[in-house]
Order: structure tokens, then sequence, then C-alpha cells
């Protein structure tokens, strides 16, 4: 219990000391008092989520990959939790998991949520700095590669709709967009042309590796992507 005495021992100088100042030392050594006691409770202060995916069409749904509950971890509020029940909600840029009976769903704070993984899979939180011009917006970003350069994948679906003589289809339409990070600036890519662009200290070393090993951007483009930033790396070192 050495780890609960040292924060009740903090807490408690904290207020005999300093009972009207530094509020927020205070109440920053009592979350991480209660974080100690109920570490998972500090996980379930978002809101209800309300599942939608019955109004789309057949298997039509909102998350990524599959609409069933995978297992993962999220660094929330700066604590790690693993090993729990995530949903990731691209549509609505949110991430979902059950109260700790399984009665509701609840979506975490996003503001609080620094990064997050659904099996091997990693996302990062991403927050452009306040008046900086960027082509990224705040939300999470997959992490295809992070070396000298980092790769992002950023995953986005939307909500349409089809009509016809009968009824009116919902579906889910996918329009992903991918990020390279150079420095301290972000840069849109989507083809080989673009990539180079951004990195273009490496362009004939690149184009070759590109031509030897036959990347393909068309149908794998996140494996070309991180190939490349790869290559991109050995080639700076």
């Amino acid at each position: 219990m050495a780890g609960l005495t040292v924060l009740l021992t903090v807490c408690g100088r904290l207020s005999a000391q300093q009972p009207l100042a530094d509020t927020a030392s205070t109440a920053y050594a009592v979350r991480l008092y209660q974080q100690f006691l109920y570490p998972e409770k500090a996980l379930y202060t978002g809101r209800q989520y309300l599942d939608y995916r019955n109004v789309l069409y057949e298997n039509h749904h909102p998350f990524f990959r599959s609409p069933d509950f995978q297992p993962g971890s999220v660094y929330y509020d700066g604590v790690l939790y693993e090993d729990i029940s995530l949903q990731y909600d691209i549509v609505k840029n949110v991430i979902v998991t059950w109260d700790p009976y399984r009665k509701y769903l609840i979506e975490l704070l996003s503001a609080k949520l620094d990064w997050f993984t659904i099996n091997d899979t990693r996302f990062v939180h991403i927050r452009p700095e306040a008046g900086m011009r960027s082509p990224v917006e705040d939300g999470f970003y997959r992490l295809l590669y992070d070396g000298k350069i980092t790769v992002l994948k950023k995953e986005a679906k939307r909500v349409v709709q089809e009509i016809d003589i009968k009824r009116v289809q919902r579906l889910t339409e996918e329009t992903p967009s991918y990020y390279i990070r150079k420095g301290n600036a972000y840069f849109p890519v989507s083809n080989k042309s673009s990539v180079l662009k951004v990195l273009n200290d490496q362009k004939a070393e690149l184009n070759q590796f590109i031509r030897k090993q036959n990347l393909d951007f068309s149908g794998e483009k996140e494996k070309a992507l991180a190939a490349i930033a790869a290559q991109y790396d050995q080639l700076t070192r």
C-alpha cells in the first residue's frame, strides 16, 4: 500500500499547507488518488452512445473494420487501460466501450484520449496547433509508420442515401485520406508523384526503390507508403 500512503500524504500536505492556493495541484493529486483506488472508474466518464446501425442498409455499419466489439487499449486522461472492448465509430469519430456492467454503451471523451489500439492497429490523436494552417483536422489517425517521418491514414466514412421506387437506403461510403508528417508540417498524399514531391530530397533514390519493389499505390497504398517511409529513413540516417 506504499502508493496509497504516498498519495494520502501528498493530499494531506497540500490541504494543510495551502488550503486556498495551488488548487490545480490539489485537484490533480486527488484525481491520482481516486484512480489508484478505482482505476477503471475514470474511464467511464463519457456520455451514452446511441447505436444507429439499424437505420443502415443490410451489412453497412459505421465502425472500423467490424461491427463487433474488438479487443483494444486506450491511453485516456494520462492512464493506460488495456484489454478492453472497443469500437471506433468512424462516421462520428468517437470511441465506444461498454459501461462496467455492460448495460449501455459509452462514448469516451475525445479530448482526454491520446491514442488507442484495436487489435494490432494503432490510432493517435492529432491536435493541430491553434491558428496553424494544416491539412489535418483534430481527430484520430491510423499510424502506418512512425520514424523520422510519420505516415498517417484518416479513416473516414459517411452515410449516404440511395432512393429507388420502393425505398430509401442508407449506406456507408468510405473516403480515407493519407498524410505524411515531415518536420512540423503535414502533407496530404494520394499517389506516387505527391509522395515524391514531399520527399524530394531523396526523389531519385525513392523513385528507383518504388520501381524495384513494384509498389502498388492503387491496390496496396498503405503498404506502399509505409515501405517508402522506411526507405526514406534508411537513406537519411
